[in-house]
C-alpha cells in the first residue's frame, strides 16, 4: 500500500481496519481461492481500478497509518485521559 500498488488480501485479522475494500485495496473471504483469482484478473483487466487503488493506498498509508499519524493519536488520547483526571 505504501508503495501505491493496488491490494488483494483476505478478510481476516486486522486487515479489514487498513485495507477498505474497494476503496484502498480489495478484500475477498479467507479461504475463497476464486474470489482472490477474480478479484486479482480485475485489476489485471481494468489498470485505471488498479491505479485509483494503489494512489488511495498510497494516500491512507502516509496520512492516516503513518507513524506521524500514530504518534498524533497516541498524544489525543493522553491529553484526553488526563484532562479527564483533572
Amino acid at each position: 500500500m505504501a508503495a501505491g500498488l493496488p491490494i488483494v488480501a483476505t478478510a481476516v485479522g486486522g486487515l479489514p481496519e487498513v485495507i477498505r475494500s474497494g476503496r484502498t485495496g480489495l478484500l475477498v473471504p479467507a479461504g475463497d481461492e476464486k474470489a482472490f483469482v477474480e478479484s486479482t484478473l480485475r485489476l489485471i483487466r481494468d489498470p485505471q481500478l488498479g491505479a485509483r487503488l494503489g494512489s488511495a493506498a498510497r494516500r491512507f498509508m502516509t496520512e492516516d497509518y503513518s507513524l506521524d499519524a500514530a504518534v498524533e493519536r497516541v498524544q489525543e488520547t493522553y491529553y484526553e485521559v488526563l484532562g479527564a483526571c483533572v
